[in-house]
């Protein structure tokens, strides 16, 4: 765990693609920027720089984003989310998604910047009594080739899906190096949009295991008076 003066600097090392906005109503887009800067310190002209380089950053293809972020020598890119970046000569929306995930794979590759891009997720199934299920990697949205290309992907979602206050599970559901499979618990604090650590450890659902037809075999004793196959000719 980092110490707070270096999660300081680490994170001016981190650029963050956005396409979409959580924005406070009384405050413009670039006022909303500006806010957690000012708070951290960073005087007000400073913070206006960032944040007009942030507002640059969206509507970009996945070849400005790697060319903004060699001029700004940044080690880390968030992109949020994958589906809003525009593809380029896509003629669909599975296309243009896959050929995205495909760009972002060899931009980190030639690059050797770490790239962590959010994706949406397909609705979640009902189960059984109408409860949705957990999602899991087939459930990232409009394109299979994100699975493929990621070499990690970790998927957020609720314990109680029908609790507001429920805690959050976050699941480890492929490592290209490590183990995958794994989850932990997280407690969202959504006043403050923070999440930590749960003392309570993640122990995922058990599945059903459906019954399966067994053949049994019924043996007769056969009479002394018959011939007995066993027996030698």
């Amino acid at each position: 765990e980092l110490k707070d003066r270096e999660l300081r600097l680490q994170r001016r090392k981190i650029s963050m693609i956005f396409q979409s906005f959580n924005l406070l109503d009384q405050r413009t887009s670039l006022d909303n920027i500006c806010f957690p800067l000012e708070l951290s310190g960073v005087s007000k002209k400073e913070a206006r720089k960032r944040a007009m380089e942030l507002l640059e950053t969206s509507g970009m293809t996945v070849s400005s984003i790697g060319s903004y972020a060699m001029a700004h020598h940044y080690d880390v890119i968030f992109i949020d989310y994958l589906q809003k970046i525009p593809g380029v000569k896509a003629t669909d929306e599975f296309q243009r998604v896959s050929q995205v995930s495909s760009d972002l794979q060899q931009l980190g590759r030639r690059t050797g910047k770490v790239i962590i891009a959010l994706s949406q997720l397909s609705r979640p199934e009902k189960g059984k009594g109408g409860a949705a299920t957990a999602p899991t990697l087939s459930s990232l949205r409009q394109s299979g080739q994100i699975e493929q290309d990621a070499d990690a992907v970790m998927l957020l979602y609720k314990e109680d899906p029908k609790s507001y206050q429920s805690r959050r599970v976050l699941d480890l559901a492929k490592n290209k190096d490590g183990i995958a499979g794994q989850g932990i618990l997280l407690d969202f604090d959504g006043d403050k949009q923070r999440f930590k650590k749960a003392y309570k450890a993640y122990v995922p659902p058990r599945k059903k295991e459906e019954p399966q037809d067994v053949q049994q075999n019924i043996f007769h004793p056969v009479s002394v008076s018959e011939p007995n196959p066993f027996d030698k000719q």
